[in-house]
């Protein structure tokens, strides 16, 4: 356990932040086609209890590639999913038609030096062998419905009766705006 434990980050996000610093330490000398495997931290202190506890376990080149997904881990449940090499490359196709391949042997050596780390801190970890099938996309009648618009708007330009249904909203806009021109004067009038 790291000795530097923030009082603002509960107990699993640091557990994740733990884990994702051993996985470095164990895995940075592993380079696969120029990528080195890495879990990614958690972005915020607090994970909701472990309810956003699941963590990406990445290659991350030292270029502008981009990362390629290869699992994912959660702390919290004790669960791991790592990813066969040709489901990770038939993924990695699917996003990326035109990217290089990764040399095959590499990543199997790593996949085979991988998995015992999590049995090790008693992960279950299961592997995936394909590639999830594309999604088509959502056809119009089962997308979901639209997001609430801000304002309701009745025809192409403002009426009386557009302005009397949106006044609450128009005058909280206003509100705002006038909040925020009062503190931008008052910062300049400071200076």
């Amino acid at each position: 356990m790291a000795k530097n434990f923030d009082k603002e980050q509960t107990r699993v996000a640091f557990m994740g932040t733990n884990f994702s610093r051993a996985f470095a330490n164990q895995f940075f000398e592993h380079k696969i086609s120029g990528y080195i495997a890495w879990i990614q931290e958690p972005e915020e202190q607090s994970t909701g209890g472990g309810a956003r506890a699941r963590q990406a376990i990445v290659l991350r080149s030292a270029d502008a590639r981009p990362m390629i997904a290869i699992g994912w881990v959660n702390v919290a449940t004790k669960q791991c999913l790592l990813r066969s090499y040709e489901c990770v490359m038939a993924m990695h196709r699917q996003r990326f038609p035109d990217a290089a391949e990764l040399d095959e042997i590499a990543y199997n050596l790593f996949f085979k030096a991988v998995r015992p780390f999590f049995e090790q801190r008693e992960m279950k970890v299961e592997i995936e062998e394909r590639a999830p099938d594309r999604r088509p996309p959502l056809s119009p009648q089962a997308a979901p419905p639209p997001a609430p618009a801000l304002f309701k708007v009745a025809a192409a330009e403002p009426t009386a009766g557009w302005f009397a249904e949106n006044r609450t909203r128009l005058l909280m806009i206003g509100g705002l705006l006038l909040a925020s021109l009062i503190v931008v004067l008052l910062f300049a009038l400071r200076r």
